[in-house]
């Protein structure tokens, strides 16, 4: 473990709010300013800890190699980072994330799974707590699209890449969304969703194009590929479900769209009827399109 600190100490830079100590957090800075639209529920972070390497990682992986240090944008709860830090052990593995309670919630799974070579902190990805060249590999996971300057997050991962080093963006596009059966109550649902998440600026279909997005980024030998999130288990469509009545319970975005006139409590109750009605059909179907984009750094 005391080597690893040290490694930690040595690619750190102070750049302001940000501190070179990795056991101590930094200052109101940049990362304040981001609010997650999709909040920080329990049920939301319990959600994202189904996250695997495996699952949401697998078109990187081929590009990775034991030994490389990599820096993991947005890790949330860390098990997507964890899994990184297997993938490149002895490497170094540092996750960031704007939210203090999920880095905590990280470094508490990294400290019972026992993995030495991961660390994590609270930092924002558009003034990133490293020195250039840092990092041979750069991952981030639906994080661009709640971004409202994507090109300048991407130009930063760059800055702390090594010449030659390697990035994996992966994020979503609604566009190629489907669920069935289809019902009212959840058409209404991905309506006001789509709206709440674009009022906050995210946007839902950026990930067709991640290719571009690297291109002005500055980087080369940029490779697109597509994959699909799903649930097509009873299982996997209850738990599907039961986040998503558990995110509109408990984000505060939905409750100010009453507040704006959007919708009204009876119209989300109905929403949560719809959800668990559909998770429990014998017929229901979820899956989300999620692009994937690798690049080199020249």
């Amino acid at each position: 473990m005391g080597d690893c600190l040290s490694h930690t100490n040595r690619i750190c830079q102070d750049r302001g709010h940000m501190t070179n100590d990795p056991n101590q957090e930094p200052e109101t800075g940049p990362m304040r300013a981001h609010r997650y639209v999709a909040g920080y529920s329990p049920a939301t972070i319990q959600h994202y800890t189904r996250r695997t390497v495996a699952c949401q990682a697998a078109f990187i992986l081929t590009h990775l190699r034991s030994g490389m240090t990599l820096l993991d944008c947005g890790c949330g709860p860390g098990t997507i980072t964890i899994g990184l830090a297997h993938t490149v052990a002895p490497g170094l593995v540092v996750g960031i994330d704007i939210e203090p309670q999920v880095v905590e919630r990280a470094r508490v799974l990294g400290w019972e799974q026992g993995v030495s070579t991961v660390h994590f902190h609270v930092a924002s990805s558009f003034a990133l707590p490293f020195a250039a060249g840092s990092f041979d590999a750069v991952f981030a996971h639906t994080l661009l699209q709640h971004l409202s300057r994507p090109i300048s997050a991407l130009k930063e991962m760059g800055r702390v890449l090594k010449s030659g080093g390697v990035i994996g963006i992966r994020t979503v596009d609604h566009g190629g969304r489907m669920i069935v059966p289809a019902n009212q109550g959840l058409d209404e649902y991905y309506d006001l969703h789509e709206r709440i998440w674009t009022h906050h600026g995210s946007d839902l279909r950026l990930g067709r194009h991640l290719r571009s997005l690297l291109r002005q980024a500055g980087f080369i030998r940029i490779e697109g590929s597509a994959s699909y999130d799903y649930a097509g288990t009873l299982a996997e469509t209850r738990a599907f479900a039961l986040a998503q009545i558990a995110r509109i319970k408990s984000t505060p975005a939905f409750h100010e769209a009453i507040d704006a006139g959007w919708v009204d409590q009876p119209t989300l109750e109905k929403m949560m009827v719809a959800w668990q009605e559909w998770g429990e059909h014998p017929d229901a179907f979820h899956a989300l399109a999620m692009c994937e984009v690798v690049g080199w750094k020249g």
